[in-house]
């Protein structure tokens, strides 16, 4: 599973530098990463995949995740409670 996580990343970056604007392929990197337990990437992932598309309440929620498990509480529950907001 490691080699296919690490290929996927791999494509999700390429995409990206063609066009880094596409919120799936950043929403994707961010699991990616999180499977493979690099949360600061995963961090920066969800957190770019949520400016460019604010309305997504799931990329607020695995925010919230990956901020749970780096033991950042207050960031974690703020961002369920944007997710929340977003998709009550």
């Amino acid at each position: 599973m490691k080699e296919d996580l690490d290929t996927a990343i791999e494509y999700y970056l390429k995409a990206l530098e063609i066009n880094s604007e596409k919120s799936d392929c950043l929403y994707n990197l961010g699991n990616a990463y999180c499977l493979k337990g690099n949360y600061p990437e995963a961090l920066a992932s969800f957190k770019h995949c949520s400016e460019i598309d604010p309305s997504n309440a799931s990329s607020f929620y695995n925010l919230a995740n990956v901020y749970y498990l780096m033991s950042d509480q207050d960031n974690a529950w703020k961002n369920f409670e944007i997710a929340a907001e977003k998709e009550p």
